[in-house]
């Protein structure tokens, strides 16, 4: 079976974040994002949210995770969850809110320990 053109442009945004090649990472997803594809937009939120080669942005991050969320990505309504959960730079921790993403990931079949 052959993998959707944009499975090896993620796999290749993923290998970058490992190999600390933040830079590729973000061209790459940043073209997937442009293209629509909302594991990328979900992937641009997680690296605003944790900080990872950019600095942590929560503005930014709820923006892509909600338009990822809007795409129909479940994973964006965990890391929703997870935004809320704990806060991130300029979100305030909010439990209902973070119960709220938890309960539509659940329904997406995105289950949080």
């Amino acid at each position: 079976m052959t993998d959707h053109p944009c499975q090896a442009d993620l796999r290749e945004a993923g290998y970058a974040i490992i190999r600390k090649n933040y830079a590729s990472a973000m061209d790459i997803l940043q073209s997937l994002a442009r293209d629509g594809i909302p594991a990328a937009i979900t992937g641009l939120g997680a690296l605003y949210q944790t900080g990872t080669g950019v600095e942590p942005d929560g503005s930014m991050a709820l923006h892509y995770l909600s338009k990822a969320l809007e795409a129909g990505d479940g994973v964006a309504a965990a890391n929703l969850a997870m935004l809320y959960r704990f806060g991130s730079a300029g979100i305030e921790k909010d439990e209902e809110t973070s119960w709220s993403y938890a309960r539509t990931a659940r329904k997406m079949d995105i289950f949080l320990c």
